[in-house]
Parts: structure tokens; C-alpha cells; sequence
């Protein structure tokens, strides 16, 4: 079962400010929420990498803020465990595992330790959320986030119309 944490952002305000948004071209609009939305999740992303257990590091080496997929219409960014950055994780005679989402979720171990080699011992190892804590613990400092950075480059758009919402570009 894959579950997935998003913002859903619906813009509010006078109906002047919403057609003026709406009559921005795509690829001016895309200049005003791309980098908002990137300023956001990075303060989502932060709050991810400081919940992380810490063992040898590794996990939270492995957790990226990346651009999802382009479409015409979407803007999309994530937050995710990087495979590639982590270090191979099998036992003995065993496939190869993703410990990332046994710390996130927990798991049965296949015994404690002193118990004899086969025993069915189980212990129930509990989860260490990172993931979903470091979410909810930012998600309102983000959508705060992107509102400022969204209206500073809407200004900066409407200040400087040539320049189309540089991100140089201070009001």
C-alpha cells in the first residue's frame, strides 16, 4: 500500500488578483509558482532530513528534493529516499531489502539477540516516522513559504514586466 503526503494549493483572494494570475502566460506563471513551490518544499525537505535516525548517516544522505516530470499543465517537486545513495542491504541467503521504509514503518525482526540461530522469535520493531513527521511538523511553515515567495515574484512581475519575474530581481 503506497500512500503519498501532498499540498493541494487553491489561491484565494480579490477576483482583480485572480484574473490577473489567470491572464499571466504559462510560462509566466510557471516563473512565479516554480521557485514558490521550491521554497516551500525545502523547508518541508529540512524538517524531513532532521527527523531521520541517525546510524551511519546514510539514510539521510539519501533523502532529495527533485523537479518531478514536466507536463504542460503540472508542476510538481518531491521529496524521496534516493536508492541509488544507499548502501546495499541484504542478509545472508536473503534478498536485498529497502531499510528505508522498515524505519519508517517497522518491521518484524527474526529474532532478538542471544536467541539460538532458526528461532522464530519475532520482535515487533516499532516505527520511527521521519517522513510523515517531518511533513506535518512543516507543512504550514511551507504553504506560508510559498505564499510570500509566490507574492514576491508576482510583484516583481507586475514592478518589471520585461524582466518576467527574475529571480534576481528585489522590489
Amino acid at each position: 500500500m503506497s500512500t503519498f503526503r501532498s499540498l493541494q494549493l487553491t489561491v484565494f483572494g480579490d477576483k482583480e488578483l485572480e484574473a490577473a494570475f489567470n491572464a499571466l502566460a504559462l510560462g509566466a506563471q510557471k516563473k512565479v509558482l516554480r521557485p514558490a513551490l521550491r521554497a516551500g518544499m525545502k523547508l518541508i525537505h529540512r524538517a524531513i532530513v532532521a527527523k531521520v535516525p541517525v546510524d551511519t548517516g546514510a539514510l539521510r544522505g539519501a533523502i532529495k528534493l527533485r523537479a518531478g516530470q514536466r507536463s504542460r499543465g503540472r508542476i510538481g517537486l518531491s521529496v524521496f529516499v534516493d536508492k541509488d545513495r544507499l548502501p546495499k542491504r541484504t542478509k545472508s541467503g536473503a534478498k536485498e531489502w529497502f531499510y528505508p521504509a522498515h524505519v519508517e514503518l517497522g518491521h518484524l525482526a527474526r529474532g532478538k539477540k542471544g536467541a539460538t540461530p532458526g528461532s522464530e522469535v519475532r520482535a515487533f520493531i516499532p516505527p520511527r516516522s521521519y517522513m510523515r513527521a517531518g511533513f506535518d511538523e512543516a507543512k504550514e511553515a511551507a504553504v506560508a513559504a510559498i505564499e510570500a515567495e509566490a507574492g514576491r515574484r508576482m510583484e516583481a512581475l507586475f514592478l518589471h514586466p520585461k524582466q518576467g519575474a527574475a529571480p534576481d530581481v528585489e522590489g
